[in-house]
């Protein structure tokens, strides 16, 4: 008889870009997020941006870009591809894990929650870098971009 698959308990929601992303404007890409992961870190997670309060005038063509950068010293950490974050952002793109749509209206003093599931996190140390398509610079206070990290399957 098949086993069922079954994933393991949530392990924790971890903190990939917080005040990178605040006054972020459109076009603009985050500065690196701290740098986490390790060894036995968990594979897969879902992501969750939250947008603090705002009355902005999101439309279809809304979304971020969301980059999971490998350092290139795996298990150890500290090196990482050549980024320049800000108004004219230069990165080659590589880590690409998704782009995060946003609910395609003009909000009204409304927070902004959206996820992207199904993450596969990069071996060993990582960063997050963010850049911001929504054709409107984020709430300059409040908006995150968490990992829910979900364990190897049992």
């Amino acid at each position: 008889m098949a086993t069922n698959f079954l994933w393991g308990n949530v392990v924790s929601t971890l903190n990939l870009l917080t005040t990178e992303l605040n006054s972020l404007a459109t076009g603009a890409g985050s500065a690196y997020g701290p740098e986490v992961g390790g060894n036995n870190s968990p594979q897969r997670a879902m992501l969750a941006l939250h947008l603090a309060s705002n009355s902005l005038a999101f439309t279809s063509a809304s979304f971020v870009s969301v980059y999971l950068v490998p350092s290139i010293t795996t298990l150890t950490g500290g090196t990482y591809p050549t980024y320049t974050s800000g108004t004219t952002p230069a990165y080659s793109g590589n880590g690409l894990v998704g782009n995060i749509y946003i609910n395609p209206k003009t909000q009204s003093a409304n927070v902004v929650d959206e996820i992207l599931p199904g993450i596969i996190i990069p071996l060993g140390f990582y960063k997050t870098i963010l850049i911001n398509n929504t054709g409107v610079t984020l709430p300059p206070t409040g908006n995150t971009l968490n990992a829910i990290l979900t364990p190897t399957q049992y």
